[in-house]
């Protein structure tokens, strides 16, 4: 099938080149959402495999290479691997993550199917057809990107989906519908990707101009924090605040038993003081962020505030 016009990307020619097939468990695809890091599926590398150990990485052209699993998200189903022998930063892709297009529009899927035994590094077409909800079973709520007119099969895990219409990486593919058919299959979406490296302590960020406006940055981080659970109970919020920034200088500004409100904007104020998440991997805002789905467990609207927080910081 004919790629869309669309199709014709700059972003796509460096997206393909970034891409390895990962040798785990399960052999997928993984791609670079930051320089030195790999992402992948947790069912590709192994539920079940520890952390620490080296996964066997291979580019389509060039020398195999060992990649290291250091954060693992069984139900998220996401695994980042530590790839310190990948291209240099000055080199390293890093590609623009974006929130989904609308229904229809035209995607591009990439993986390292097997066929006749054989690995081939390959691309489908298809198109998007909306957000599914899941409840897993650890609790909260899930979102799946479906999409529709792809033949999804073993191997394409794991692998970026492309919004060629925006030259961005719109999320993770995870399942197919039917790996027999075209039925298309499910994608995990950026924000969760986000959300998940900054638990892992990786700045990862939608970039470019097509990111959600955030507004009053302050405000939205001062909202996040007044609606988290327990935080009007000094004793709760103390906890949790404390927990979240060990040993940062900047539990010394911050008067954690004033009035909820009060704290949450100190607090956010501080934090984005305090410099881009980019820049230094345990700056405060980040650790503040990472710690909010660790404590309190996924939430779908929650976790793209945090995302689009964390995308508006690191542009700043």
């Amino acid at each position: 099938m004919p790629l869309p016009e669309t199709a014709a990307d700059p972003g796509l020619a460096a997206l393909r080149a970034a891409c390895v097939r990962v040798m785990g468990a399960r052999p997928g695809c993984g791609f670079p959402p930051a320089p030195g890091w790999l992402v992948t599926c947790a069912h590709v590398v192994g539920r079940d495999t520890a952390l620490g150990s080296p996964i066997e990485c291979v580019p389509w052209q060039g020398a195999p290479r060992q990649a290291v699993l250091r954060h693992l998200d069984g139900d998220l189903d996401l695994a980042l691997l530590h790839d310190p022998d990948g291209p240099a930063p000055a080199l390293a892709l890093a590609p623009r993550l974006d929130a989904p297009p609308e229904p229809g529009a035209d995607l591009i899927g990439i993986g390292y199917p097997v066929r006749d035994n054989q690995p081939e590094f390959d691309q489908i077409t298809g198109h998007y057809e909306g957000e599914t909800s899941r409840q897993p079973a650890a609790g909260g709520t899930r979102t799946m990107l479906k999409f529709k007119d792809s033949q999804i099969e073993p191997g394409f895990s794991g692998g970026p989906l492309f919004a060629p219409g925006r030259g961005a990486v719109i999320g993770v593919i995870r399942w197919s519908r039917d790996v027999r058919t075209a039925l298309g299959g499910w994608a995990i979406p950026a924000h969760d990707l986000i959300a998940f490296g900054a638990a892992a302590g990786i700045p990862i960020a939608l970039r470019g101009p097509a990111a959600p406006p955030v507004g009053n940055l302050p405000a939205r981080l001062r909202d996040l924090l007044l609606a988290l659970p327990g935080w009007s109970q000094a004793r709760r919020r103390r906890q949790f605040v404390t927990l979240a920034l060990w040993q940062q200088p900047i539990l010394n500004r911050i008067d954690l038993d004033g009035s909820p409100t009060d704290v949450a904007a100190d607090l956010a104020v501080a934090c984005l003081e305090q410099g881009a998440p980019e820049a230094d991997s345990r700056a405060p805002l980040l650790a503040l962020l990472a710690a909010v789905p660790s404590e309190f467990g996924p939430q779908a609207a929650r976790d793209r505030v945090i995302a689009e927080i964390l995308s508006a910081a690191t542009r700043a």
